[in-house]
């Protein structure tokens, strides 16, 4: 059973969440079928020691024990695969800002991508962490959000790709946001023309990246964005008491 209660939902927010749900199915079931049949056998552990927890009759280290460094990579490598699926079909329906250009690009071995869009500064970056739990995600996934926020603020976005778990265990996302940095800076850019912005994880990654280059006396940049950053894994009465009005950490989204 899902613990988040969609009728709580305003109408508009409880629609979307459901054709989300629906879509994100499908590709799952698809996936399933055709790729990962193993995961037939490993969702209904996640499900259920889920559900364990929100009931209080299991702790955050108890789900660590659930499934083994394998599932946890198969399952990775599914919710991968339905994000990206996902944001296909939304930037098909809703298409990025006319006169977009997207270019890819290799940030000392941190692959990311320039997203201009038309009348944005070349002097100016948003340097762009994605959300997904550092699980999942990407600069596509992202596209829609960073290039609005280029269009708002006027500024070229640099959106990386940083390394994911769990193939790539905590440093290894930060190292590549810090090195993304040092980049810019060393392509001539100015720290007072560079903002750092992200989304869930990617606005923890930000905040991370602002004090690891203190600490290392690198120029600091302009400022920082952040969305909803995952900044208290303490995982404490809140992930309870609030489950069943957050859609993303009660279903399932504690595992990651």
């Amino acid at each position: 059973m899902p613990i988040a209660k969609l009728d709580s939902f305003r109408d508009d927010v409880r629609q979307f969440l459901k054709n989300r749900v629906a879509i994100q199915a499908s590709i799952t079931r698809e996936y399933i079928i055709s790729r990962a049949p193993q995961i037939a056998a490993i969702w209904p552990k996640v499900v259920e020691n889920n559900e364990k927890f929100f009931r209080g009759e299991a702790t955050i280290h108890d789900l660590w024990a659930v499934i083994t460094r394998e599932e946890m990579a198969s399952l990775a490598a599914m919710l991968r695969h339905v994000v990206e699926q996902t944001a296909a079909m939304e930037m098909e329906r809703n298409p990025l800002p006319e006169g977009t250009r997207i270019e890819i690009a290799d940030a000392d071995g941190v692959p990311g991508e320039w997203q201009t869009v038309q009348g944005a500064s070349r002097e100016k970056v948003l340097l762009y962490f994605h959300g997904g739990g550092w699980i999942i995600g990407s600069a596509y996934v992202l596209r829609p959000l960073s290039t609005a926020l280029g269009k708002a603020t006027g500024m070229q976005v640099f959106s990386i790709n940083y390394r994911l778990a769990p193939e790539n265990p905590f440093p290894a996302g930060l190292e590549d946001c810090t090195k993304a940095y040092r980049w810019l800076l060393r392509q001539g850019f100015k720290p007072s023309n560079i903002i750092i912005a992200g989304d869930s994880a990617g606005g923890n990654l930000t905040l991370a990246t602002i004090l690891k280059v203190r600490d290392e006396g690198i120029p600091l940049p302009k400022g920082a964005i952040c969305f909803s950053p995952a900044c208290n894994l303490e995982f404490d009465t809140s992930f309870l008491s609030h489950g069943e009005t957050d859609p993303i950490l009660a279903d399932i989204g504690i595992f990651w």
